[in-house]
């Protein structure tokens, strides 16, 4: 298949070549220059790849851990209902020896969402020993860090990439956590980016939960003047016991932007990793696929535009190591429930952008209400035990979707749509105009 930006294999490998000898000198002198108006060509390329809207399946994306992606891999992902890859992009397994860099497996990569219409999340992360045994905090690491990052950034310009600056700062920053420096490094970046490359997306910094000390750390990066250069926030919410209670988290790290981000600007939030694991002392994998879809659900009606699962496939089967259980394949390939639970979500909304909650009486029950080309549709589900509940505004016949794909006829009364609410949601269709 033709890539979808238009240029073949041998363009771009032309284009890398000539790219790479530019890199050093240009983000020299970007490290110094002040942030600059968008001009025609970053508008044009903006709006060829806009930031991900509140639209499924636009809006769902899921982590993984390739470098080249496995043969059929990334048809699978979208087949699964996903339009978004969060992967790496390691500095020390790029640069091995100094002012060498290899991407192999990120050109693969990149060419295989290009050929499947997707979209990547590059994060742009971590140290290098050959200039600092820690996280790049002195002048010379600083120089070395942006120009791989330019070097990446150069060399896949132009594809829809979300760059992303580190990831969980205030966790994985060496020798010890630093707003401070990860700001200095994450501006420097951002001069470059803005001189040499400014129709490409910046976000940051992946931030590591949402409790009172995260968000202090934010809060911190946010007067260092990082929100000078980031296109969106990234979070990570974990921590929360289900999608559902990150909501307050979401609306408190929303008046933080507001208040530091530059005159004019709306930033926005990009859930760059949530996830479930399925082993002992966490949740089953039938809450898991419960959670999963609302976790999508509950970020679009938090004006997230961008949820990304962690992860595709488990990383082990140790049942006592949790970091091991967070996938959605198991490590053979089977598939868990929350498989299927994302596939219907993405199949049942395929197109449908949302629009609002809906007041159905308990602050427990929701029922989102999502428009598109061909009407309406509604999601509803419930936090408290199964109960039935009228869904007022819901009038006709509809075909109503369960989340592991199946499907039932039911039709509304005089007091509207009665439907047992239950932790999985169920998508309402319209029965008229299938």
């Amino acid at each position: 298949m033709t890539p979808t930006n238009g240029r073949s294999g041998a363009d771009r490998g032309r284009r890398r070549g000539l790219l790479t000898a530019r890199i050093g000198a240009a983000v020299t002198a970007a490290i110094l220059l002040p942030i600059f108006a968008a001009g025609p060509a970053e508008a044009q390329n903006r709006t060829k790849f806009p930031l991900p809207s509140l639209t499924i399946p636009d809006s769902l994306g899921v982590s993984t851990h390739y470098g080249a992606p496995p043969p059929g891999v990334i048809e699978r992902i979208r087949g699964a209902g996903f339009r978004w890859i969060r992967a790496d992009i390691t500095w020390s397994d790029r640069e091995r020896k100094r002012g060498g860099y290899e991407f192999a497996g990120q050109d693969l990569l990149l060419d295989a969402l290009d050929a499947n219409r997707m979209r990547a999340m590059m994060v742009l992360a971590y140290g290098n020993d050959l200039y600092q045994k820690d996280s790049p905090s002195t002048d010379e690491a600083r120089a070395a860090f942006v120009r791989f990052a330019m070097t990446a950034i150069m060399r896949y310009r132009d594809r829809g990439v979300l760059w992303e600056m580190w990831n969980e700062p205030n966790n994985n920053w060496s020798p010890r956590q630093s707003a401070k420096a990860y700001s200095a490094l994450s501006n420097a970046l951002g001069r470059a980016i803005r001189q040499s490359a400014p129709e490409e997306w910046f976000v940051g910094p992946a931030l590591c939960g949402t409790d009172w000390d995260d968000v202090k750390f934010l809060t911190d990066c946010f007067k260092q003047g990082v929100l000078q250069y980031w296109d969106a926030v990234t979070v990570h919410p974990y921590g929360h016991k289900d999608p559902e209670s990150a909501a307050g988290s979401l609306r408190w790290i929303r008046r933080q932007i507001e208040r530091y981000a530059p005159a004019g600007r709306k930033i926005p939030i990009i859930v760059g990793e949530w996830g479930f694991p399925t082993c002992a002392g966490d949740v089953t994998p039938d809450v898991q696929a419960a959670y999963a879809a609302r976790m999508a659900l509950v970020g679009l009606m938090n004006e997230v535009g961008l949820t990304v699962w962690y992860e595709w496939v488990d990383g082990g089967s140790d049942p006592k190591n949790r970091e091991n259980h967070f996938g959605v394949l198991l490590p053979t390939g089977a598939p868990k429930p929350a498989y299927y639970a994302l596939r219907t979500l993405a199949e049942a909304l395929d197109g449908f952008r949302f629009v609002k909650r809906l007041d159905l009486g308990s602050p427990d029950d929701y029922c989102l209400l999502f428009s598109g080309g061909s009407g309406e549709r509604m999601a509803a589900w419930t936090r408290s035990k199964p109960h039935r509940v009228a869904i007022a505004q819901a009038a006709g016949a509809f075909d109503v979707m369960e989340d592991a794909g199946n499907s039932f006829r039911a039709e509304a009364g005089s007091s509207g749509l009665v439907l047992e609410l239950t932790a999985h949601p169920v998508y309402l269709i319209p029965a008229a105009g299938r």
